[in-house]
């Protein structure tokens, strides 16, 4: 969802602020077998993936030729994990399951500042710095396995 201004020519202040809102569920068998032999096994349940953020940026005319951008953003992403990993010996007939999973929540503010110069009607220079952010993943191997 997102709010903008509507402004037009010299003067005008150009705005937006907004937020998204993201939210995944997964339910999976994850499997790998190795020379037609099971191997190791994932199993999720109910592993959910979420993100929210709110932003804004502005857009400031100083004059015709002369122009600032500024822009913050707030993140906050939430992912856990829980299931289990089943490991097949070499003959692929004895399997040891255990309970894996582990939750992850970060968030971060990150932002933009460019400034831009028409030299001319068809040429213009400008320079802008910004960053972003997206959180880490989460490690479905259990920690004690070979």
């Amino acid at each position: 969802m997102r709010l903008a201004s509507n402004a037009k020519g010299p003067g005008g202040i150009d705005w937006v602020i907004g937020a998204f809102y993201s939210m995944e569920w997964i339910n999976a068998l994850e499997a790998y077998d190795f020379f037609g032999l099971p191997s190791l096994r994932f199993r999720w349940n109910d592993a959910t993936s979420s993100s929210h953020a709110i932003f804004g940026q502005v857009n400031y005319p100083f004059n015709d030729s002369f122009k600032v951008t500024a822009g913050l953003r707030y993140t906050d992403e939430l992912k856990s994990q829980f299931g289990s990993a089943t490991v097949y010996d070499a003959t692929g007939t004895i399997p040891t399951t255990v309970a894996t999973g582990a939750s992850l929540n970060q968030g971060r503010v990150t932002g933009k500042f460019g400034l831009e110069y028409k030299v001319a009607p068809e040429s213009m220079l400008y320079a802008s710095v910004s960053n972003g952010f997206k959180s880490g993943g989460v490690n479905q191997v259990p920690p004690t396995s070979a």
